[in-house]
């Protein structure tokens, strides 16, 4: 995945695709220029805002997401609307980032859902920046390491928005964006049912050796 992208001071990629050996070098962008930035909110004291209520509104843990997730599909608990004044919501195509412990790991939101002030939002995103490319390029190496040297914070890790703004963002052209973001999606789709299939494995192979050894029972 590393090499998909441009190293510290070159414009191109050390790995391109065929169709584009002879496309221009790439631009160089700050997120913060090209989308909005900003932090969630928390209602306090929050067990005043819960509610099973239908009307209550998606509320987004850390819990709720998990490390290696791509997307976010769902939430635990939701929120009274009247918790909108003191949080943030954001919609479906919207990116987020934990801005602690697992930091600045990316995720897109499938879902409307207010987020607390442990999230920090990407929004705007503008139609000729493809969602998954931006996703990649944000999980590159290059981007996390800039999140690890601008992370501030005592013993724990963390970012604020000031720093997600400066991220660099290497841009390509749009066909060229498409089929990186196509490329690393069939990877993870690949990758996703390997996982799966090692997990029917050790499940298999769990029940097998309960048969194949006696049980306490049977002395």
């Amino acid at each position: 995945m590393q090499q998909l992208f441009p190293r510290e001071g070159e414009t191109r990629p050390r790995l391109r695709f065929p169709e584009f050996r002879s496309a221009p070098e790439w631009g160089q962008r700050t997120l913060g220029a090209l989308t909005s930035i900003v932090r969630g909110g928390s209602p306090r004291p929050i067990d005043a805002f819960l509610t099973q209520e239908e009307m209550g509104l998606n509320w987004l843990k850390i819990g709720d997401v998990d490390r290696d997730a791509k997307y976010v599909t769902r939430t635990e608990e939701k929120v009274l609307p009247e918790a909108l004044s003191k949080t943030r919501v954001i919609n479906p195509g919207d990116f987020i980032l934990s801005n602690s412990m697992s930091f600045g790991r990316p995720y897109i939101s499938k879902i409307q859902t207010c987020i607390h002030d442990g999230w920090i939002a990407v929004t705007d995103i503008p139609n000729d920046l493809n969602r998954d490319y931006l996703y990649y390029a944000i999980l590159s190496g290059r981007s996390q390491e800039y999140f690890s040297d601008q992370a501030a914070g005592g013993g724990v890790q963390n970012l604020n928005t000031d720093v997600v703004k400066l991220l660099p963002l290497w841009l390509p052209t749009e066909p060229e964006q498409a089929i990186i973001a196509a490329s690393l999606s069939s990877l993870d789709a690949e990758i996703s049912a390997e996982g799966r299939q090692l997990a029917e494995l050790k499940l298999h192979k769990q029940g097998l050796m309960q048969q194949l050894f006696p049980s306490a029972v049977e002395g």
